[in-house]
């Protein structure tokens, strides 16, 4: 019988060969448009266009890195993206995972997850 919950993809196969991120892949994983992902990350539209640019690059690598940690817990990176988008952190003022990413925020908002994971208190 096939597994009910099939694997979600892990963090590395979303990196391409060369380290960037697979953009498309992550689209459809996330079932987003390229405007819905720029906003999100606080970046316009156009720099989805030109992945290679080290703002666009480390802003997908942290939420790659966040949605990776939390997935195992919300079910999949789509579940994962839903609480970024909407889980307030008690930690940051109850700002969201994603208000953090528009801030440039998201190494701080990865430390909190691993935290939480590893046992820490939120």
């Amino acid at each position: 019988m096939a597994d009910p919950f099939p694997p979600f993809p892990t963090a590395q196969e979303l990196i391409r060969p060369d380290g960037r991120v697979a953009i498309d892949d992550l689209l459809d994983e996330l079932r987003l448009s390229r405007a819905e992902l720029a906003l999100a990350l606080g970046l316009p539209e156009d720099a989805l266009c030109e992945p290679s640019r080290p703002d666009t690059q480390r802003r997908l690598w942290d939420l790659i890195e966040i949605l990776a940690q939390v997935a195992p817990w919300a079910g999949s990176l789509h579940g994962a993206y839903a609480w970024a988008s909407t889980q307030p952190l008690p930690s940051f003022g109850g700002r969201t995972a994603a208000d953090l990413l528009r801030e440039d925020r998201g190494g701080a908002v990865a430390s909190y997850v691993s935290r939480v994971t590893q046992g820490g208190y939120a």
